[in-house]
């Protein structure tokens, strides 16, 4: 192998001398393939210099967006403090994950809560109520109604002790005449 690549070379380098043709021919390939090498290489350097810029870019993009999103959840989590919110879950033992809420959907509204059904093990609904006003008032409790396994419910009204009348069913609410 070694002794081929010598002949070779040798016989390029007379070529070279003594053929004024050749030597012509030989110095136009060479100078444009070391051209274009250069431009190969220069086009390597060009684009892991612009890689770099987006790379950056990309980066100061990402930290931005983190900031903007710190903004919105912390003005989320104001809101809460500031709305009186009640957790529908409190009186129940849960609570509410306000961080997580927020960080998920940091225009969340805390007017009123927006949990209408619940899903519970065994693929049933637990379905919380609008409040009832009552004329003493608002309650301090969410009325929850299961709608479960074939089961019935039997609503009255009136106070403990005292003999109870029907309920009025209106489009899912219920009501004492």
């Amino acid at each position: 192998m070694i002794l081929g690549a010598a002949i070779f070379a040798s016989v390029v380098l007379i070529l070279l001398v003594y053929h004024e043709k050749f030597r012509k021919v030989f110095f136009w390939i060479a100078g444009i393939s070391v051209v274009l090498v250069g431009l190969f290489y220069l086009g390597l350097y060009l684009y892991s210099v612009h890689q770099d810029h987006v790379a950056e870019a990309a980066r100061l993009a990402d930290e931005t967006a983190k900031a903007n999103h710190k903004k919105l959840v912390d003005a989320c989590l104001d809101r809460y403090s500031k709305s009186g919110y009640i957790d529908p879950y409190q009186k129940f033992g849960g609570s509410l994950d306000t961080e997580g809420t927020c960080d998920q959907n940091p225009n969340t509204d805390w007017g009123k809560p927006k949990i209408k059904f619940v899903e519970i093990h065994g693929g049933d609904t637990l379905r919380i109520a609008p409040l009832q006003k009552f004329s003493a008032g608002t309650p301090d409790f969410i009325p929850l109604v299961y709608l479960g396994h074939r089961q019935t419910f039997t609503f009255a009204c009136g106070n403990y002790g005292e003999p109870s009348t029907n309920v009025v069913i209106k489009k899912g609410d219920i009501e004492c005449p």
